[in-house]
């Protein structure tokens, strides 16, 4: 079996055993591949980014949506970012990240969130792991950086408050 997924600069083989990805855009570009083994997942990314999941400590593969573009100015790219949630941690694990330029209005219906679904659903199905679709995966990294929100707002208040009483 193999499948070819083309949009935009952005192409994903899905073969049996190895799923590749090159996505492009103006302002950079991801490269990945992922080997499925007997017992094993194997993640590569751009030579640097390895990774690997037995498959017997994978509970379930989540994938959610968001922004790819690195800023406003290099455009709104859907993105796809999927994670391992293990039997042994519930802090979901990376495992691939794509985007795709494309137009779109709604996230959950763009090609991005097409192939996604598409690869996942191949590594699911080959291991009988469950694959499901949120609106935001919480791991550690994203709760640790909302612990500033409320000393970021904190100190804004301050400083203006300052300013209009001590600034001119």
């Amino acid at each position: 079996m193999e499948d070819q997924l083309y949009y935009n600069r952005c192409r994903i083989r899905i073969e049996n055993t190895i799923i590749t990805c090159n996505c492009n855009a103006h302002w950079g570009r991801k490269n990945w591949q992922i080997t499925l083994g007997d017992k094993d997942i194997f993640y590569e990314a751009d030579e640097k980014q390895k990774s690997s999941f037995k498959v017997e400590d994978i509970q379930e593969l989540q994938f959610e949506m968001g922004n790819g573009g690195n800023s406003r100015a290099h455009e709104d790219f859907p993105s796809a970012t999927a994670y391992v949630i293990l039997k042994s941690d519930p802090d979901p694990q990376n495992f691939f990240y794509f985007f795709i330029n494309e137009e779109y209005v709604l996230l959950n219906q763009t090609k991005a969130y097409d192939f996604c679904s598409i690869v996942l659903n191949h590594i699911g199905d080959r291991y009988g792991v469950p694959v499901n679709y949120k609106l935001s995966v919480d791991t550690k990294k994203k709760q640790r950086n909302l612990i500033w929100l409320p000393v970021v707002f904190i100190l804004t208040f301050l400083l203006i408050w300052l300013r209009l009483h001590f600034g001119h």
